[in-house]
């Protein structure tokens, strides 16, 4: 048997060995590890990161402007006027940046954008009502329980431009039904109908403005979270330090600690890859003609 031929990969040749002969000198010879390994950069991930601080920063603004709102340190004409101008200015960098939301569909987009808002008002009294009967525990367990769920089910796929259609009708719905169990803590009907004016424009319309900004500019996307950053410090710290220093616990969570993870992780990733793998179609060859 020692003459016997080199074993051969053929399955039509009869050959004198066993039908699960195992050949050990060519048997790994086409073996792979991670060949299909991308390798994280540390400082890439902490830039990456901010999408998904940027949505805490804006659930901790809108919690934070509802309670100047319910002290009363923010007047609703301030507000409205404040909220009012941020959509403008999004709607004309919308337009600069050449998205669907552009010039040509002006008049659409005012006519959509009245109907929504007279919607608010008329709905404001039911809104302030809806939860009213609810304790105050309950109100403050399921806010922070759906907004929770918002944060979960964004499409941070959208946000950093891997579609181009945004899909989270969970995570969007959850913000909403937060925001009204908030709203029937409020003083008046006005109040309820600022503060729902900024949570459609918070979390229904600020994610195709970001959508747009990380497209038109990396560094501009980068400069805003900053910004949603110190804003969030900024009015968190005047309500409680205990929660502003839980936010900036959660976003050096996300930034640093995962990333840091992450990358340690990596050096324990060992993926094989050889003949015994099942084949993979490929369209880079074709050997016909349609």
């Amino acid at each position: 048997m020692k003459n016997r031929p080199p074993w051969q990969k053929i399955l039509y040749k009869r050959q004198p060995y066993e039908d699960n002969f195992t050949d050990y000198d060519t048997f790994l010879a086409g073996l792979k590890r991670n060949s299909n390994f991308t390798e994280y950069q540390f400082s890439q991930l902490v830039l990456d990161s901010t999408v998904i601080n940027n949505q805490i920063s804006l659930v901790a603004i809108f919690i934070s402007i509802f309670y100047y709102t319910l002290i009363q340190s923010i007047t609703t004409p301030v507000l409205v006027g404040s909220t009012s101008i941020v959509t403008i200015v999004g709607y004309i960098f919308s337009v600069i940046s050449g998205s669907s939301l552009s010039g040509n569909n002006l008049k659409a987009n005012v006519r959509s954008m009245i109907i929504l808002l007279i919607s608010i008002w008329g709905l404001s009294p039911v809104l302030r009502s809806l939860t009213a009967p609810i304790s105050e525990d309950t109100i403050i367990v399921l806010t922070l329980l759906f907004f929770a769920v918002h944060l979960y089910f964004q499409d941070y796929g959208y946000l950093i431009g891997l579609s181009e259609k945004y899909f989270a009708p969970v995570s969007l719905n959850a913000a909403i039904f937060a925001s009204v169990c908030l709203v029937s803590r409020l003083p008046s009907t006005v109040h309820v109908f600022a503060i729902m004016f900024l949570a459609i424009e918070i979390f229904a319309l600020s994610p195709m403005l970001r959508h747009h900004l990380k497209k038109y500019s990396y560094w501009l996307d980068k400069v805003s979270s900053l910004i949603l950053f110190a804003s969030s410090i900024y009015l968190l710290k005047n309500i409680s330090l205990v929660f502003t220093w839980m936010y900036v616990l959660s976003v050096s969570f996300i930034s640093v600690i995962c990333p840091i993870c992450l990358v340690y992780m990596q050096r324990y990733k060992n993926i094989l890859h050889g003949p015994w793998d099942e084949a993979i179609p490929s369209r880079e060859k074709v050997f016909f003609k349609e």
